[in-house]
């Protein structure tokens, strides 16, 4: 039984992962052709240095994020989010306390989301805005998704000394039912090992979350290049029927 249903969890995760990798690039593919032929329709004097580097990044970094959290963020964030909904009430059906401490540390994830969206609202642009000047200077990009990440270090850290106290308070309350004989042996080593499990699940969907509300950053960057004026008076694409090449009256010597 445990054998036909981890086959089925293998086949369901592989097609999935590959059906959204697919996806996601050619999401991707069509969205740099699109901003390429935007590109060439933008009037040159719309080329000034600031705006070389904001067209720059967002056609390499932007694109990429963009790409990132289709292919990869947003299955994370539904994965861990149904395994820790499914583990918090299997814990509540074992002992009840321990469900209700791991519930408070689930809960408790929301204002340290709420203070990370935060601090992506006011420093996503700034970073965003540094990183274009930077490209025009020497034409490259910074990749800002690690950067954020180091942003998120002190309100990460405050909620993860919250969510790995929840490990030994468990152990600690669950000793005297262990010790009277109301809760198994079995039990009492889940009991200590499930809450380890769950704060390095949250863990990974507040770096997710994190990651696609920059989305809305590299998003909004995407649309503003898309909304360029483009030059007037521009005819029909240069389209010819063939392609050969012709030499009239050249003459080569050495």
């Amino acid at each position: 039984g445990l054998a036909v249903i981890f086959l089925l969890r293998l086949v369901i995760y592989s097609t999935g992962y590959t059906q959204v990798q697919i996806g996601g690039a050619a999401v991707s593919k069509r969205l740099r052709l699109l901003l390429g032929d935007k590109l060439k329709k933008i009037p040159l004097a719309r080329f000034t240095q600031g705006q070389v580097g904001q067209y720059v990044n967002t056609m390499t970094s932007d694109v990429g994020s963009y790409e990132k959290i289709l292919t990869h963020s947003s299955g994370n964030i539904i994965k861990n989010a149904a395994l820790s909904a499914v583990l918090v009430g299997f814990v509540c059906t074992v002992w009840l306390p321990a469900g209700l401490i791991l519930l408070a540390v689930v809960a408790l994830l929301i204002p340290d989301l709420w203070l990370s969206f935060r601090v992506v609202k006011v420093y996503g642009v700034a970073k965003n805005k540094v990183s274009a000047e930077t490209v025009s200077g020497i034409v490259e990009y910074i990749d800002g998704i690690q950067m954020f990440r180091a942003y998120n270090i002190p309100i990460g850290f405050g909620y993860n000394i919250i969510s790995w106290g929840s490990v030994p308070l468990i152990m600690v309350l669950a000793a005297g039912p262990w010790a009277a004989g109301t809760l198994s042996g079995v039990d009492y080593l889940m009991l200590s090992m499930l809450p380890i499990l769950l704060t390095k699940l949250t863990a990974s969907i507040a770096i997710d979350l994190f990651e696609w509300k920059h989305l809305m950053v590299s998003k909004r960057n995407i649309e503003n290049l898309i909304q360029e004026p483009e030059e007037a008076g521009e005819g029909a694409p240069f389209a010819p029927e063939r392609h050969d090449i012709t030499f009239r009256d050249v003459w080569f010597s050495y």
